[in-house]
């Protein structure tokens, strides 16, 4: 089975919807929490949820 060539349109949509899925996870994850609660960093990360 081969899948058909993909253009840059093609290809660039695939891209925006990707981004839009992990976009609207992020957001689920964070919704409710308050200021204090996104600057936590529960690991050795420096990254945090509000960050």
């Amino acid at each position: 089975m081969t899948t058909p060539p993909s253009t840059p349109d093609a290809e660039r949509a695939d891209l925006i919807a990707a981004l839009a899925t992990a976009r609207a996870a992020l957001t689920n994850t964070v919704r409710g929490l308050s200021d204090e609660q996104a600057g936590e960093r529960p690991t050795v990360s420096a990254l945090c949820l509000g960050g």
